[in-house]
């Protein structure tokens, strides 16, 4: 730990990279020009990342046992919020389907993914199941707030 104070400053570290990796691989994904389209490629690299970097994505969430402080794992996801929130109002403002709170529907979305993640790590379900149940939520979470407006 010579470049850290301790070892919870060093796993915080890596949390914080970790989110700064999910960003890159969720805004890499997002290459087409449909609002829907760009927030499930967006899921789809959320997904991939849990599978291809399972242990820094169970760091990042709390999982397996690890206890950080939740203030600066809050912090280090500021950027993954801010755009799935980003996507998220996007698709509404292109459907026409106005939504009172946006940052509640990222986290909503948000939550779907997390939780299909993490069934995902469970070897009976696996990432390709997952993948398919969490596309199909989303779709219908979108199909839900259309029928809101």
């Amino acid at each position: 730990y010579q470049h850290f104070a301790n070892k919870e400053a060093a796993l915080q570290a890596l949390v914080e990279e970790g989110y700064r990796g999910l960003e890159a691989a969720m805004r890499r994904a997002m290459t087409d020009d449909d609002p829907e389209t760009r927030l499930l490629e967006l899921s789809r690299a959320y997904l991939r990342y849990a599978r291809d970097h399972r242990h820094v994505y169970e760091l990042m969430h709390g999982l397996g046992g690890v206890s950080l402080d939740a203030h600066g794992r809050v912090k280090a996801a500021a950027g993954v919020v801010k755009l799935t929130v980003e996507a998220v109002a996007t698709w509404a403002e292109g459907r026409g389907a106005p939504l009172p709170d946006p940052l509640a529907a990222a986290e909503t979305a948000w939550g779907v993914l997390h939780g299909m993640a993490s069934l995902g790590l469970l070897p009976d379900i696996g990432f390709e199941r997952a993948e398919g149940l969490a596309l199909d939520a989303l779709r219908a979470l979108l199909r839900s707030w259309e029928a809101a407006s």
